[in-house]
């Protein structure tokens, strides 16, 4: 019997509709393509169940498993009438859940379960019985049956089988799916921790993917800026990706899975690749599959029949993208998407991690200052409209989903002007400014230098905003990638010049432990170091500030306020050195 997956069909009818999908019309566009957002399907398949059915009186079976087929349409059962023919068909069949009598003819269910134990100690067994005693109940317990039921619970219409049946299901595919996913979180812990180059990361991450999630084929891929998009790192199926990129027709690249993520910045699935849309299915009533073309034709010369890529992120910028493809239709739905999207941020930030750590311990690791001139920086179009005398300071620039936020400070700038400056500057989304200190937030929709220089691998060090100039200064792993990041700013901005560019190994930091202290008052000092050593700020906190306050003999609020004097000197020590 065909086993079936543990997981949501997105999209697409039933099983004929499946077989009689057709290849990709010439009329088609990359929209009818991809479901970018899939939502979950009702259908059977959804929520199937294998259910094995074991007792030795054939008419009690058979009966039982008609019924259970007929109360719920996911169920499939397979019935064992003897303890050895219900092994083989475990083995075989690899149910979801176990029904099993007691009493079996050369032997019990006891020994059945012990076989089940041994290859999965969390698999559901109920153990129904026609006597039942508390002896027998307790014995099964000791054995971790999951649970007993007297048949005298099951006669009648009532539908008490089936539904302890799916609720122990359930159960079991949930903890199953929380473990896998706690194995995943750990997994790339490890990976982002151990593992300090781009290719050494790319590798670990789709070995990883292929191992723990069942792909087939699992690759990473990035643009190096000299050869443009290429594959990073492939798992699997390595042959599909040197054909996609080596093959000849190349006119439906665009509608490759990977390449059309990267493109549209956004999660694609290809839910089963031989149907696509309606009007191809209802052209194969005869059940035969068409001859694919293109990028599909080389896919399932691979055995795929589902695909999925996601982009690869890092504070809102795109630098590369991660597919997969697998061997079964349908089987990538909104949860496996959603976990598919962590991973290509989790593989984003550590892509970062690894550019930043490498231009730390670069043998010439360049500091280069880009200056803009022209109001297509988002800063001076929006200064230009501020009144006469408003000075403007970068504190910071934050990346977010939906754009880059400036943390500016205003000087002699009004709520009023702030807002006029706001309505009247393209890709400004919006602008909140506090009258008392003058700082200032502004969420920048359009593209940015910054965020184009990190996406080309360039960490920003500072903006910075003054007489009709910004400056951008950025590190780069070595003098190489300076053309590239120029040239790339040129096509954008074409007033963009170099201003400055520095060289130096070990760049000398002058501020000591004990200037990062002086600030503070020995009571705030104390507070802070008592927090640390407390665990305080830990996740979760091993202590909390009333814990710690009675340590240091003084009253909670008497505590965080020495905390939080600490804090603020501290971080304005790092952060705003020349503003002490």
């Amino acid at each position: 019997m065909e086993r079936r997956r543990d997981i949501a069909i997105m999209t697409g009818g039933d099983e004929s509709d499946r077989r009689t999908a057709e290849n990709q019309s010439p009329s088609r566009t990359a929209e009818d393509e991809f479901d970018r957002r899939p939502e979950g399907n009702s259908s059977v398949g959804m929520d199937a169940i294998d259910i094995l059915l074991v007792d030795d009186d054939e008419t009690w079976v058979d009966s039982t498993g008609a019924v259970l087929e007929h109360q719920r349409e996911a169920f499939i059962v397979t019935t064992a009438t003897t303890l050895e023919s219900a092994r083989e068909a475990f083995e075989t069949v690899d149910p979801d859940c176990v029904v099993c009598d007691y009493q079996l003819e050369y032997g019990t269910g006891l020994g059945l379960l012990e076989t089940v134990r041994e290859i999965d100690a969390d698999r559901p067994f109920l153990l129904v019985t026609g006597a039942g005693s508390e002896t027998v109940a307790s014995d099964a317990i000791g054995r971790q049956v999951t649970d007993y039921l007297p048949k005298r619970m099951l006669a009648g219409r009532d539908d008490v089988l089936a539904r302890r049946i799916e609720t122990t299901v359930h159960s079991y595919r949930a903890e199953r799916a929380l473990a896998q996913e706690r194995r995943g979180k750990e997994a790339m812990l490890e990976i982002v921790t151990a593992t300090t180059t781009r290719r050494g990361l790319a590798r670990e991450f789709c070995q990883h993917l292929v191992t723990e999630h069942g792909y087939e084929c699992v690759w990473i891929g990035t643009d190096d800026h000299a050869r443009g998009f290429v594959p990073q790192s492939v798992a699997g199926d390595a042959a599909y990706v040197d054909e996609l990129f080596t093959r000849e027709d190349n006119s439906d690249r665009n509608l490759e899975p990977a390449l059309a993520a990267l493109e549209r910045r956004e999660p694609v699935v290809v839910p089963s690749i031989h149907a696509t849309d309606a009007d191809d299915r209802s052209r194969r009533e005869d059940g035969t599959r068409p001859t694919l073309t293109g990028w599909h034709a080389v896919a399932t010369a691979h055995g795929f029949e589902t695909a999925a890529a996601v982009p690869v992120k890092h504070d809102g910028s795109v630098i590369g993208v991660l597919a997969v493809y697998g061997s079964e239709p349908d089987a990538i739905d909104d949860h496996e998407l959603e976990v598919l999207g962590e991973y290509g941020e989790t593989i984003g930030y550590a892509f970062r991690t690894a550019e930043w750590k490498q231009s730390l311990v670069s043998a010439t690791p360049v500091i280069v200052t880009f200056e803009f001139t022209d109001d297509r920086h988002p800063l001076l179009a929006f200064s230009a409209t501020l009144p006469e005398g408003t000075t403007l300071e970068v504190l910071t620039a934050i990346y977010r989903e939906d754009g880059l936020c400036y943390l500016l400070k205003l000087e002699s700038g009004s709520e009023a002007a702030v807002q006029t400056a706001t309505d009247s500057v393209d890709g400004v989304a919006s602008a909140t400014i506090d009258a008392e200190t003058g700082r200032c937030e502004l969420v920048v929709t359009t593209p940015t230098p910054e965020g184009l220089l990190a996406e080309r691998g360039g960490r920003v060090l500072d903006t910075a905003a003054d007489h009709g100039r910004v400056t951008v200064t950025v590190v780069c792993p070595d003098d190489r990638d300076v053309n590239a990041l120029s040239s790339a700013l040129e096509e954008r901005y074409p007033d963009a010049s170099v201003g400055s560019i520095q060289s130096n190994r070990h760049p000398t930091n002058t501020t000591t432990v004990g200037d990062l202290l002086a600030s503070m008052t020995d009571k705030q000092l104390q507070a802070i170091e008592l927090a640390y050593h407390s665990g305080y700020f830990e996740r979760p906190r091993e202590h909390n500030t009333t814990e710690i306050a009675s340590k240091f003999g003084v009253s909670r609020a008497t505590f965080t306020q020495h905390l939080r004097a600490a804090e603020r000197k501290l971080l304005s020590r790092v952060f705003d050195p020349y503003g002490m």
